[in-house]
């Protein structure tokens, strides 16, 4: 076996299982879904704390499709301490973009014809570009600034994952938003653990391609070791 083989066995050993079927995840784990979006959205209460929380839901979820969820609760107590501010910048960051280049585009001339469309598409690219940053600072020792360009080339690169969020999310605002006001309770029973759920799992499909999870499967098996 050449040595490209050896690399490949080694991979596909080591990491993790990112293929369940999502709504069996979510029928299985129901529950524990259900309480981690109701801490969730408890944790994003005070706004600052928004960038943690998610960050913290994707370590758990990512526990459930790994199939450690017995560390569940642990991990995202974690996560949500671990780099706090950092996480927090980089959200800012990423939500400031759109409205800056909506006043860019205004100062410009544009009318709302050119602005909004503006906003809009820089806010979908932030958003997406999110999708791929909260489950790399959860599972990838990286540096944040790593994580957050590795972030913006992913959002390129995978384009057709990219893509796939982006109908997917699109469609589920556009449900929630003329299902209101039936939809909160949609959101205050599963739906935010449920779209963290969708989304770390894709991107862990995209993080196992990559071969970026090899070092934290590692990691995670030296620290469960007795």
């Amino acid at each position: 076996m050449t040595a490209m083989n050896h690399t490949a066995a080694r991979a596909a050993e080591a990491a993790p299982d990112v293929d369940g079927k999502y709504f069996y995840l979510l029928f299985t784990h129901f529950f524990r879904l259900f309480a981690l979006n109701l801490l969730l959205l408890l944790c994003c209460l005070p706004v600052v704390t928004i960038p943690a929380a998610i960050t913290g839901a994707c370590r758990a979820v990512s526990s459930i499709i790994r199939g450690d969820s017995c560390y569940f609760w642990k991990e995202f107590w974690e996560e949500f301490k671990t780099r706090f501010l950092g996480k927090l910048g980089c959200w800012l960051l990423l939500m400031l973009l759109p409205f800056s280049l909506m006043l860019w585009a205004h100062m410009l001339g544009g009318g709302s014809g050119v602005t909004e469309p503006v906003f809009l598409s820089a806010m979908a690219i932030s958003i997406l570009t999110q999708c791929y940053f909260f489950p790399l600072a959860a599972i990838v020792e990286l540096p944040l600034g790593v994580c957050l360009k590795n972030a913006a080339l992913l959002l390129v690169l995978e384009w057709k994952d990219t893509l796939y969020m982006l109908i997917v999310l699109a469609a589920l605002a556009f449900l929630l938003y003329n299902l209101y006001p039936y939809s909160l309770a949609l959101a205050a029973i599963i739906l935010p653990s449920g779209t963290v759920l969708f989304v770390c799992r894709r991107c862990l499909r995209v993080l196992e391609r990559r071969h970026l999870l090899l070092d934290y499967h590692d990691n995670t098996n030296e620290e469960t070791q007795p």
